[in-house]
């Protein structure tokens, strides 16, 4: 018997040769080692991430069966490829599998009828359904309507115009019953790429949030690969990575007994093969002890990541959201800072009941606990979502527009394709207008106050009771009389941030079929994650934008009738600038600069003596490492340099291991701190 040819494809887009979507393969990774356990030598499977690859394999040899998996970020580009494809042969079986697909029965006809390509969809985890269905293509040959006939457990499918949605099979408890793709090889060319690579643990999640693919039941449950299978991909991994991070997939990551020895394998990479460098994960809303003991072993590698998405108690019981309590993220904030970790949180907008208060309320919560890193997000209405799916939405106005999701289009095959997500941009307790300015107030965050640029001058001015939340609110007001370059960023960011919200689908797509419409794109004049691309455009005129931190500060002891001692401004501004303003550039050679002030020295004593204490004459001397520099140049390649790739650098991994290493000269006899 002739083996079954099965092509897998997780495709991304590629724009002027750098991939949008940066991750290996993982999911469908799974299916593939899952099957050729089971069936052996009867088939030969193939996995692909890039169109260009695809097109070259089915020249040369069509499949029995092409998958795609279906996620928002390449569901067009998913959808043209099995249309495509599907010419070159009927007797193909198409299948499709992945979380952009509905819940609802009535929705899942509609999308099987509106995508005629697609013989089945795989739908939840895919492993055993995608298995039944090679396990009916083995026995009952290509006839597609003989296959309709089969049981197909966890198989979606039209059948005489009616929806056949056969109920999935039990999901599998022990993971390792799946045998480990990187351990088989299958990635090795992409580890090579420099595709960054994904881990898993664990799968499901014990919440029932509304806005997520895993807040519906049949994820409630946690099952688990063994620690010891983790950590034998994490020792496979090290020494074959480009990367330099890699990501966790498990949604509470450092809650469960085995992710302590998962991060002791880390550890040890770390200290072998300095990888990773950072480790993406959002880590577990209980637990804390566990986390912070995770969080702790693996310092700035991994930061504390808790998405709380709102603080508001009413919005949480409309998500049906259960946030680790504040006092509890204050407990682990302080541990995590004292052991020189880092933090950050996820907040949404706007979601059913958030107000343009509370939001900001929820915002200043989080800088009084010294979360270090703010990340806000659009809400967005994902396909197989509650939120995305109930009525509930409407009870609340929510206000729906549409916008190309950030690098994720290209051209295939002469089509222009473009991926669109939905979003809600106003409610009937946040209108459009105050998102808009909500969305500028996070550009102020992002640029001011995460990661911990400008953390010496909020560490002053802390000591005249003025809080990080005051400073971003003064930096907002005084925006009309920043520099020029400031003043452009944040007005072009508004511009940019109505511009990019459209009415329905359609109208995107007719946009962007036309090639002139389309360059636009390409040349990331649209279609950029606009946080991003503005934060990567601050970095880039990085001295204004300190000119203006210091500038707010001497307005803001204005308004207080507080001296300002300008020595000591000159002094914060020279010593930021040289440890931060050119994170992104290899440095040439060492630096030395003098200031009046001893920043340096305060910092090491943990900003606790007073100012005065340091007045005089320090030299100090920055320098890069070639660790660092390596880094740069590692990521500018996968990445590129414009502003939207720098602003994207500078999300997948953490700044502060670029920031440069600055020390005493002559015979100060200090220790290096960035």
């Amino acid at each position: 018997m002739n083996k079954l040819i099965i092509y897998l494809a997780n495709l991304t887009h590629v724009n002027n040769d750098i991939g949008a979507t940066e991750p290996i393969p993982l999911n469908i990774g799974y299916l593939a080692a899952y099957a050729k356990q089971e069936f052996n030598e009867n088939i030969q499977i193939r996995i692909f991430n890039l169109v260009s690859e695809l097109d070259k394999a089915i020249s040369e040899r069509v499949p029995d069966i092409l998958g795609v998996s279906n996620y928002s970020w390449n569901g067009y580009l998913a959808h043209h490829s099995l249309s495509y494809f599907r010419r070159f042969s009927s007797r193909m079986v198409t299948v499709m599998g992945g979380p952009n697909y509905p819940n609802m029965p009535d929705k899942q006809k509609l999308f099987l009828e509106q995508h005629p390509w697609v013989d089945f969809y795989v739908f939840h985890e895919g492993e055993v359904s995608f298995s039944n269905l090679i396990r009916a293509r083995l026995d009952h040959g290509s006839n597609i309507s003989k296959l309709k006939n089969q049981s197909l457990p966890g198989c979606h499918y039209l059948q005489d115009g009616e929806l056949i949605a056969r109920t999935a099979p039990k999901r599998i408890k022990t993971l390792d019953e799946i045998p480990s793709p990187y351990l088989l090889g299958y990635f090795d060319q992409f580890l090579e790429a420099g595709f960054t690579p994904m881990v898993q643990s664990n799968r499901g999640c014990p919440y029932s949030c509304t806005f997520c693919a895993e807040g519906i039941q049949y994820y409630t449950k946690i099952s688990a690969f063994s620690s010891a299978r983790v950590i034998s991909e994490i020792d496979y991994i090290a020494p074959r990575v480009k990367s330099g991070s890699v990501q966790i997939t498990d949604s509470n990551f450092g809650m469960y007994r085995q992710d302590y020895e998962i991060c002791k394998a880390f550890r040890r990479s770390r200290e072998e093969y300095r990888w990773p460098i950072f480790i993406s994960a959002t880590t577990g809303k209980s637990q804390k002890e566990r986390v912070v003991e995770c969080i702790t072993l693996l310092g700035n590698s991994l930061p504390f990541s808790l998405s709380l998405q709102s603080t508001d108690p009413e919005v949480l019981q409309n998500i049906k959201r259960r946030n680790l309590p504040m006092d509890a993220l204050r407990s682990i904030q302080k541990e995590v800072e004292k052991r020189e970790g880092e933090s950050l949180s996820e907040l949404i907008i706007p979601l059913p009941g958030e107000t343009y208060q509370s939001h900001l309320k929820g915002i200043q919560m989080l800088m009084e606990a010294k979360v270090e890193h703010i990340d806000p997000y659009t809400t967005m209405m994902l396909p197989g979502t509650p939120l995305y799916e109930s009525t509930d939405s409407d009870s609340h106005e929510m206000l729906i527009k549409y916008r190309v999701i950030p690098r994720d289009f290209g051209i295939y095959h002469g089509s222009n394709v473009v991926e669109i997500e939905r979003v809600c941009v106003g409610t009937k307790d946040l209108s459009f207008s105050e998102y808009c300015d909500l969305r500028e107030f996070h550009l102020i965050v992002y640029c001011y106050y995460n990661k911990g640029v400008f953390k010496e001058l909020l560490h002053y001015i802390n000591l005249f009771s003025i809080s990080a939340m005051d400073f971003c609110e003064e930096l907002w007001r005084q925006l009309p009389s920043a520099p020029q370059s400031i003043k452009e960023i944040f007005s072009s960011f508004l511009d940019d941030t109505r511009a990019e919200l459209w009415d329905s689908e359609n109208e995107i797509l007719e946009h962007y079929e036309n090639d002139k419409n389309f360059d636009q794109l390409v040349t990331q004049a649209e279609g950029s994650n606009l946080i991003q691309k503005y934060n990567g455009r601050f970095v880039s005129c990085f001295d204004d934008g300190l000119q203006h931190a210091t500038d707010t500060v001497r307005s803001l002891f204005k308004k207080q009738a507080i001296p300002v001692d300008e020595e000591l401004m000159v002094s914060f501004q020279d010593y930021i600038y040289h440890a931060r303003g050119r994170i992104m550039n290899e440095l040439l050679s060492d630096e030395v600069y003098e200031i009046p002030y001893d920043i340096h020295g305060w910092k090491m004593d943990g900003f606790n003596t007073s100012l005065p204490h340091y007045k005089k004459f320090v030299r100090l001397e920055v320098s890069q490492t070639e660790d660092q520099r390596s880094i740069i140049r590692t990521y500018k390649e996968i990445y590129g340099e414009t502003d939207d790739s720098i602003g994207k650098i500078l999300t997948r991994l953490q700044p502060s291991a670029l920031f440069l290493h600055t020390t005493y000269c002559d015979d100060q006899n200090r220790s290096s701190i960035n």
